[in-house]
């Protein structure tokens, strides 16, 4: 298929010609417009807005009349009124006479307060004049009626002369009032007429820009549009196109691929530091318990310690050679040994329970963790004062746990219940801790006889930051339940029947696999 004709007309025909032609119009058109535009900015848009500013004119011009009668009605109410009376009616009388004369100027010589111009017209000018001897005496005579100091005879004199005037003041002010109407209504009409003028005139305009112009312009492009779209140029232009969209795709697409790549390993990270933090942050947790701990594990250290000192020198004693009782020396030893042996196990418990580390899950006897934890809160228990009660079965089936973050779920929970109950009666302080297995779970539960939870607290505890007391950042219990989640297990809390307060971790019975690890290290331990 061949090129068109008219594509490749010279400059001088063709579609430049046309194109310039068109432009020539358009232009015409375009300076037209321009010129209705400022036709209205320069002179309807002025005299529209002088127009308007008779409005008030006419406003002020009728209320004259009302002035004018309110000053002759406030005159003639004070011929036969008492002086209390007077007086009233007096300051209604000058009230009256300030607006009067203030407008009566202002429609002379204009006034931006009332909105009122100054009057320019020849007649109106007239009228104002043959109007000013009236409107001075009436004006010098309510002032006189006015003042307080004149008597009866003035007075009645002057009311007398305001209503001589006053009767021909009023057909002079509807006269005023009638030549303002009138100009605003010549105004009005020659506005009227200049308007129509003008949408006449661009009215034609448009459909001359739209047969001259437009029309033309639309045909010629259609047919180009078509004459291109049906050309073989156009179709190789766009299956080249298509191929560069085809090739900038692909390299999005490999793009796209690479950045998915990168947050995935970024996920990696990000997930890897939260569980870096995570331990961290339980790391604390434990520091923290242990502070919370320190004064009564110290007294509890000083015990054996004590008891080393005084065996010895009961040892020393019994082996001086005077004496022969190497039994009682013997005994005394062993005591001393006994001694050391209970001070370091606590040491070695305070130790591995501090120590910062990865998590490591290992076959883990419940009885014996629990026992571990008491004895850590030994010293914690006898000053609150509360009774505790061990109750976890040594036939517990063994579990894979982190034992050092479930001695931390368990401590941060009797810690709890111990605070709890530091505002109930010494004889009713009770701490039980119950182990048993239900539905193929291990179940402990810290059960203390405190003021329980609120309705409204229950799951409240577990949230990070929640807390009903005035000291700590409320994060023990938030802690301990993504632990016991990070192990299978459920941390829950609810009001025991008898009151008090029920805190519990399940956490699920091992696997098959598990059990024979279990079982290698019964073995072992035998």
């Amino acid at each position: 298929m061949g090129v068109p004709r008219n594509i490749t007309d010279s400059p001088d025909t063709g579609p430049a010609l046309l194109s310039r032609r068109l432009g020539q119009r358009y232009g015409l058109a375009l300076v037209a417009v321009a010129m209705l535009v400022l036709l209205d900015q320069a002179v309807i848009q002025p005299t529209l807005m002088r127009l308007n500013l008779y409005a008030p004119v006419i406003n002020v011009s009728g209320r004259q009349r009302m002035l004018s009668q309110r000053l002759s009605k406030a005159a003639l109410a004070m011929l036969g009124a008492d002086t209390d009376q007077q007086d009233a009616y007096r300051r209604e009388l000058n009230s009256a006479l300030g607006q009067w004369t203030t407008a009566q100027l202002g429609l002379l010589h204009g006034d931006s307060r009332l909105g009122v111009p100054a009057t320019r017209s020849a007649v109106v000018l007239e009228e104002f004049r043959q109007l000013a001897p009236h409107f001075e005496a009436m004006r010098a005579a309510a002032e006189t009626i006015a003042d307080p100091s004149s008597d009866p005879g003035v007075t009645k004199a002057g009311v007398a002369t305001l209503l001589q005037h006053e009767s021909a003041y009023l057909p002079r002010m509807d006269r005023i009032v009638g030549l303002f109407e009138q100009e605003a209504r010549t105004q009005v009409a020659w506005l009227r007429w200049l308007g129509f003028a003008v949408t006449g005139a661009i009215l034609p305009l448009l459909l001359a820009v739209g047969w001259l112009v437009v029309r033309p312009a639309t045909r010629t492009i259609q047919r180009q549009i078509d004459e291109l779209t049906s050309s073989r140029a156009n179709l190789t232009k766009a299956r080249d196109k298509l191929e560069e969209r085809v090739a900038s795709r692909t390299c999005e697409l490999q793009a796209a691929n690479d950045a998915l790549q990168r947050e995935a390993c970024e996920r990696q990270q990000a997930e890897e530091r939260t569980r870096q933090l995570s331990l961290q942050l339980s790391h604390a947790s434990r520091i923290t318990a242990i502070g919370q701990l320190a004064a009564g594990l110290a007294h509890e250290l000083n015990q054996p310690l004590s008891a080393i000192a005084l065996y010895a020198e009961t040892a020393e004693l019994a082996l001086t050679p005077d004496t022969q009782r190497l039994d009682d020396a013997r005994q005394t030893v062993e005591r001393i040994r006994g001694a050391a042996l209970r001070a370091g196990n606590l040491v070695r418990s305070l130790r591995s329970f501090v120590r910062p580390g990865v998590v490591e899950h290992a076959p883990t006897r419940m009885h014996e963790l629990v026992e571990e934890v008491c004895a850590l809160c030994q010293a914690a228990v006898a000053e609150s004062g509360a009774e505790l009660q061990i109750d976890v079965p040594s036939d517990l089936p063994v579990i894979c746990v982190d034992r050092i973050q479930i001695q931390q779920v368990l401590l941060n929970l009797i810690q709890n219940a111990l605070q709890a109950m530091r505002n109930q009666p010494t004889e009713v302080r009770r701490l039980h801790v119950h182990g048993f297995v239900e539905q193929a779970t291990l179940c402990v539960e810290v059960v203390d006889t405190g003021p329980g939870f609120g309705e409204a607290h229950a799951e409240s505890v577990f949230q990070p930051f929640f807390t009903t007391k005035t000291e700590g950042l409320g994060m023990g219990l938030a802690i301990c339940r993504t632990i016991v989640r990070q192990h299978g297990g459920e941390l829950l809390a609810r009001n025991a029947p008898e009151g008090g307060a029920v805190v519990a971790f399940v956490l699920p019975l091992p696997t098959e696999r598990e059990k024979s690890d279990a079982n290698e290290l019964n073995r072992v331990c035998r």
